[in-house]
């Protein structure tokens, strides 16, 4: 079972995949899965990002098959952070294009702050900076519910919120398998405890090229709202796509893998031709140096006829 173990002795689960060429070394792209889900909600995502990246998919704290959150335990964006600093560290590698969903936005909002080195490009679906603003009154209504009627039942509703009401039946089922798997404990633990997600001071601090992917009709998300957090943002473009939900990363995969996969080439070929352009400079006055000193030398050669 593929794990990395924190210097606090944490084991962290996650997934390693890429169908690349064997003889080529891709980029890694780090892939962080929503509230009440684990790597595998990524599935849609797959086909498409593996076939070019390697794709890591790690359960996060509390999730999965990772360490798991215990009873009064605080959450921390810090903690959360330095857990992708030592996934990527145990695998020798020096920064990731990450993408993360919904209220793992702020784990990434933070990394990228925090350790700018580390994230090449920032993708952020669906998500919010302070998700006790955006989110409050609903994880309350979530929590209350999963209290009230068990975290089965309340998985039902959140995965119709997630998708959007045109979403199929048998996408529904799954994703309500997927979040009543979620440990109840944690979820409510999270969901009571948002304050901690807060990284709106972060914004300003993100210095690599962002991605804020959203839908036009989410009802927990207005357009206008995240519009407000992405222009902090340096950096950052806005995509926004048609629909319903409140996932677009679950609810429009597809759109999304190909939306993650053009911006990643940009942001390549951006820095490549600043790089073309820092050497195209130096050769330019290495030409100028050049011919000024052959200039000084036909002046001497003259002198001295």
């Amino acid at each position: 079972m593929p794990k990395v173990t924190t210097s606090a002795g944490d084991d962290l689960f996650y997934r390693d995949d890429c169908f690349a060429p064997p003889w080529e070394s891709p980029p890694a792209t780090l892939l962080l899965h929503a509230e009440a889900e684990t790597g595998l909600a990524w599935y849609g995502l797959m086909p498409r990002l593996a076939a070019r990246a390697r794709v890591l998919r790690p359960d996060m704290r509390g999730a999965g098959r990772s360490v798991a959150m215990g009873p009064g335990q605080a959450w921390s964006l810090d903690r959360l952070a330095s857990d992708l600093v030592a996934l990527m560290d145990s695998l020798g590698l020096e920064n990731a294009h990450v993408v993360a969903a919904r209220f793992a936005a702020p784990v990434a909002l933070r990394l990228a702050a925090a350790s700018p080195s580390r994230v090449a490009t920032l993708v952020l679906c669906s998500g919010t900076p302070d998700p006790a603003t955006d989110y409050g009154p609903r994880a309350t209504r979530w929590a209350d519910e999963i209290d009230r009627v068990g975290i089965d039942a309340w998985a039902v509703g959140a995965a119709q919120e997630r998708l959007g009401p045109d979403a199929e039946e048998s996408d529904l089922e799954g994703w309500s398998g997927l979040l009543a798997d979620t440990d109840r404990a944690t979820l409510l633990g999270l969901l009571r405890g948002l304050a901690a997600f807060d990284a709106s001071a972060d914004l300003p601090n993100i210095t690599c090229p962002t991605l804020v992917v959203a839908i036009d009709g989410s009802p927990a998300q207005p357009l206008e709202t995240t519009t407000a957090w992405q222009r902090q943002i340096p950096r950052a473009e806005l995509l926004v796509l048609t629909g319903r939900g409140d996932h677009v990363a679950a609810s429009h995969a597809r759109e999304v893998a190909g939306a993650v996969q053009d911006f990643h080439r940009k942001a390549a070929k951006d820095a490549g031709g600043g790089k073309r352009k820092e050497r195209g400079e130096r050769d330019g006055k290495r030409d100028r140096s050049k011919a000024k000193e052959e200039k000084r030398e036909q002046r001497r050669e003259r002198r001295n006829a």
